[in-house]
């Protein structure tokens, strides 16, 4: 059996550049109906197929159904699911990529494709059944290759031995580990509990309650439209309240001082690796947020050139993706460090970096592709007829003076501006001053610290990076120019289009 769940299939399993695009393309599209994006290749169990059919049997629903999705056919059978991909090609790739594991899949082999809470009953099958795999934890690296990769671990490869009966492999793991995982690879999802786990309470807090005030001034501006009728506002309410968000490892954390540093500090373990799954993986967070901001381990020039690089793309937004059909979030667990977050700053710092950016991320919801899916991640507009024709109408109008990038960011910005505004009137009605910075209120730094995290450029400054555009256009809002002591704005010629919120 192929177990697959939501992720990306072109990403971390390319079995051919035809295949791995038109099956990740039809998942995208067309399953998504059903219960959304399932790509990513974790792992199959052939010596467990009839627990995992016990205990997924609560899974065999309807595919309309949003409580446990699931999709289940044989590889012969995959051009009835998908007419773009054919069976023969498409299973001898797969074979071809598994070929050196000694595991071949069939025409009647099982592909089941659902989401990660099969990945649930899987390590619970783990730790009450027989041990399928013993994996020291100096495999660390070789197991994120199993899990991001596909590789299978059946009753043939009873255990993986690298470190202690192969130096060799070991070296090459961890020499593809420090080129390739800088991006990408490194970057395991790690749920945010986890994460919020190893950073310390008043951050946490900080950082729960940001997130909270910018949601709440999202519904705040919904409830006020007038374009929207009651059952629209209705359904998305539900999809913001239910914005699912990973934070994960990227390059700041994973180039070699740093891996080597980290990696020295979990020696071998004789028990289950499974077993130890989520303690590990807290262990291995915690150590990692203490290593983040330690130069100290960094092991050469390189390194540090590296580190610097990593700093100055902190608030690069096309670190941080949303995914219309997961309505899901997912950042770069850097955005918890300067610039886009301060500990040591005010709200309006925080503000104006992290929360802009999860306000630009949110904002998609709203967007031409964002209201194609449901509260219930399923292919269908959560707009009924009449206010889908307000809708358009007010972007099209937009659209015929602003590019749509721009469009979004401006009203996201509406947002996160709301939302600080709210904080600040509960946290201190007179505002805070910052020290050398006396003469300029919070609604200043606020602008400011927007603004230069927006407008940043390249570390080379050879090229203006399209951070934002709209900064022109803030400085052209009242709020602005009060806040500035600014002369009042001239009056546009032009009509402008009707307020969007």
């Amino acid at each position: 059996m192929l177990v697959i769940y939501p992720g990306s299939l072109i990403e971390h399993f390319t079995v051919s550049e035809q295949t791995g695009a038109a099956f990740g393309e039809y998942l995208r599209h067309h399953l998504a109906r059903g219960f959304g994006n399932a790509t990513d290749v974790i792992a199959a169990f052939p010596a467990f197929r009839k627990q995992v059919e016990q205990a997924t049997a609560v899974l065999n629903e309807p595919l309309n159904s949003t409580k446990y999705p699931w999709l289940r056919f044989t590889f012969g059978e995959i051009e009835e699911h998908a007419p773009n991909i054919d069976s023969a090609h498409w299973t001898t790739t797969v074979n071809r990529h598994f070929a050196a594991y000694s595991v071949r899949f069939r025409n009647d082999s099982i592909v089941f494709v659902t989401d990660r809470r099969v990945l649930q009953a899987l390590n619970s099958l783990m730790r009450t059944g027989r041990p399928a795999f013993r994996l020291p934890v100096t495999a660390y690296i070789a197991w994120k290759f199993v899990e991001l990769f596909g590789w299978v671990l059946d009753d043939k490869i009873s255990e993986i031995r690298f470190g202690e009966t192969d130096k060799q492999l070991l070296q090459e793991a961890r020499r593809v580990a420090c080129a390739s995982f800088v991006e990408r690879t490194f970057a395991f999802a790690m749920s945010a509990r986890y994460l919020f786990d190893s950073v310390e309470g008043i951050t946490r807090g900080l950082v729960s309650s940001l997130i909270t005030s910018i949601q709440d001034a999202m519904l705040d501006f919904t409830d006020n439209s007038d374009w929207m009728d009651p059952k629209t506002k209705g359904d998305f309410k539900l999809r913001v309240s239910d914005i699912e968000r990973t934070i994960w490892i990227t390059g700041i954390s994973a180039y070699p001082g740093k891996l080597t540093a980290l990696y020295s500090h979990f020696p071998v373990m004789i028990h289950n690796f499974v077993v130890n799954w989520i303690e590990s993986n807290r262990a291995l967070s915690r150590r990692l947020v203490s290593l983040l901001a330690d130069e100290s381990s960094a092991t050469s020039e390189s390194d540090r050139r590296t580190a610097y690089a990593e700093y100055r793309a902190n608030s690069d937004p096309s670190q941080s993706l949303y995914l219309y059909h997961l309505n899901s979030m997912i950042m770069p667990m850097s955005l918890l460090f300067k610039p886009m977050y301060v500990p040591e700053g005010t709200q309006a710092m925080n503000y104006a970096g992290f929360g802009a950016l999860y306000s630009q991320l949110q904002i998609k919801l709203l967007d031409t592709v964002g209201i194609q899916f449901n509260e219930n991640r399923q292919l269908a507009s959560w707009m009924t007829a009449s206010p889908m024709a307000r809708y358009d109408a007010k972007v099209r109008c937009f659209f015929s003076r602003e590019s749509q990038v721009d469009l979004w960011e401006r009203l996201a910005f509406q947002v996160v501006l709301k939302a600080f505004q709210q904080s600040k009137s509960e946290a201190h009605a007179h505002g805070i001053r910052l020290q050398g910075l006396e003469e300029f209120s919070d609604d200043a730094v606020f602008y400011m610290s927007y603004c230069y995290i927006s407008c940043a450029r390249t570390a080379a400054k050879t090229r203006v990076v399209r951070r934002s555009h709209v900064c022109n256009a803030i400085i052209d809002t009242e709020h602005f120019r009060k806040t500035f002591n600014c002369p009042p704005r001239p009056l546009n010629q032009q009509n402008e289009c009707p307020r969007f919120w």
